[in-house]
């Protein structure tokens, strides 16, 4: 299952840029532990309960390495940054915010995973677009981005209103309770043209932060709710999709890849299982995978 596959490769990633071990001696599971807080994420109820719980014991081990890094003075460069940064009274972020911030960068590259799926599953129901993504970076780039665009993550999030406020002639009071439908607006019909086709080229020309493109927020990274991991979200699934369409020859046995919106996060039913999973033989003088 490519999804679970995933996981550990995407953590090992996360570690890594942080500066890691990417299998802590006091968090083996972590992991799995990471994967839990996302899969989770859309539920309530005992599906909740133990996935927080768990995050509990996380969050204390992401503490004591924030601890560990200001008192020894080493470590990456990412640790050192975020065990030094300071908050609002001008000193260093409390133990347990700093420690909410570095799962706030480990765990959204596994959710990456998810898109990764997509991706997968865009390059099967789409094979025309194989060999373009394979030896084309640009290419690639318009197809994660399409793939963003068409596959649900989360279809919809929802807030609460904290104080009255209008917006596109509607008021709103506070506690007023909010859906933003996001796999709507991917697909409304007034803001993209054939919103039910699959077509990556509809942004050759059009820079997916500058788009009407919501997969991951609206706005800016700066100043609005745009999620400032968008270009670390879309570098992962472009080395990603480059490698399944020209470094790895697979096939994909038959499953059930309907996708429940209702789900969320969502994912194909069966994760997209592949098998016979081998290098491709590069094209002479073309090189494939890409990084």
């Amino acid at each position: 299952m490519l999804h679970d596959a995933l996981v550990p490769v995407l953590t090992r990633t996360a570690t890594a840029f942080c500066g890691l071990p990417s299998a802590p001696a006091d968090r083996p599971d972590l992991a799995q532990e990471l994967s839990a807080m996302i899969e989770h994420a859309g539920s309530i109820g005992p599906g909740n309960w133990l996935p927080r719980f768990r995050r509990r014991g996380t969050e204390r081990w992401a503490a004591g390495v924030i601890a560990d890094s200001r008192k020894t003075r080493t470590g990456s460069p990412f640790l050192e940054a975020l065990a030094a940064q300071p908050g609002e009274d001008g000193q260093p972020l409390p133990l347990e915010v700093a420690a909410v911030e570095l799962l706030n960068v480990l765990r959204p590259v596994v959710a990456v995973g998810r898109y990764i799926v997509f991706g997968a599953l865009a390059l099967h129901r789409y094979p025309q677009w194989r060999e373009a993504v394979a030896t084309d970076e640009a290419a690639a780039e318009r197809f994660c981005a399409e793939v963003r665009r068409y596959y649900p993550f989360f279809p919809a999030v929802g807030a609460y209103a904290r104080e009255p406020f209008e917006a596109l002639g509607h008021a709103f009071d506070a506690g007023d309770w909010l859906l933003f439908d996001i796999y709507g607006t991917n697909r409304h019909a007034g803001l993209w043209q054939a919103p039910e086709d699959f077509r990556p080229d509809r942004f050759a020309g059009m820079p997916w932060p500058a788009s009407p493109l919501t997969a991951q927020g609206g706005g800016d990274w700066a100043t609005t709710h745009r999620c400032p991991g968008e270009h670390a979200t879309m570098t992962l699934m472009r080395v990603a999709v480059r490698r399944l369409a020209g470094a790895l020859s697979y096939r994909v046995p038959p499953q059930d890849l309907d996708v429940d919106l209702s789900r969320m996060p969502a994912l194909p039913e069966d994760g997209f299982v592949i098998s016979d999973i081998r290098p491709a033989r590069p094209r002479a003088g073309q090189p494939v995978g890409g990084r």
